[in-house]
């Protein structure tokens, strides 16, 4: 009887010490299990308001055998995006000074002042790097001399063009774009009742973005 009593005894000592064990064992393999084995940062979001500046240059293109005139372009953008996985749908609107980019109509210099432009922008983003086509209107304020037989004022034509942007930390981003603004219906009246109409003209500029 002594010898069943020891063993009894000796195994109720163990098993708690063999339980908190297998306790043990079960609970690290289950944390090993559920553990990620790496962790996948989300991509950027493009999404949201924003605001910024950008610099460039105006290259107007005149009629007949005129020279083109080129002009520093500086303003700034305000916009929103919208984002759908990759694909990036914006608005925007843009303010620049033309630096009076001059064109030639009719044999006529022709200053243009300012430009104020509305577009859309449609992307592909590929996370902190987002490529874009824009389309939009523009309202463009030129100057003729007077009596000069040339139509001036404000003159609206449309807008098309395409950029990269990269953004990087702080809500911070860059962007160099290009556009297309078409004839916007500047004329000279010529002799015997011709007239002449203005050109479109190229406008590249790099642009510096602060997003909300």
């Amino acid at each position: 009887m002594s010898r069943i009593t020891f063993i009894v005894a000796l195994l109720a000592c163990v098993a708690p010490v063999v339980a908190s064990a297998s306790d043990v064992g079960g609970r690290y393999y289950r944390e090993r299990v559920s553990a990620p084995a790496y962790y996948d940062p989300p991509a950027y979001r493009w999404e949201g308001l924003y605001l910024g500046v950008h610099a460039g240059g105006d290259f107007a293109r005149g009629f007949n055998f005129s020279a083109d005139g080129v002009g520093f372009v500086g303003g700034g953008q305000a916009g929103y995006n919208m984002q759908f996985g990759p694909a990036v749908v914006g608005v925007e609107i843009e303010g620049s000074n033309l630096g009076s980019a001059q064109r030639q109509v009719g044999g006529v210099s022709v200053d243009q002042n300012w430009r104020v432009a509305g577009k859309g922008r449609l992307g592909l983003s590929f996370d902190r790097s987002l490529i874009y086509a824009t389309v939009g209107y523009a309202l463009t304020e030129f100057e003729a001399p007077r009596f000069s037989g040339v139509t001036d004022g404000w003159k609206g034509g449309y807008l098309i063009g395409g950029g990269i942007e990269q953004a990087f930390a702080g809500g911070l981003s860059v962007r160099a774009e290009y556009n297309y603004v078409g004839p916007s219906g500047v004329e000279a009246r010529l002799p015997f009742g011709r007239t002449i109409e203005s050109d479109g003209d190229h406008v590249l500029k790099v642009g510096l973005n602060y997003r909300f």
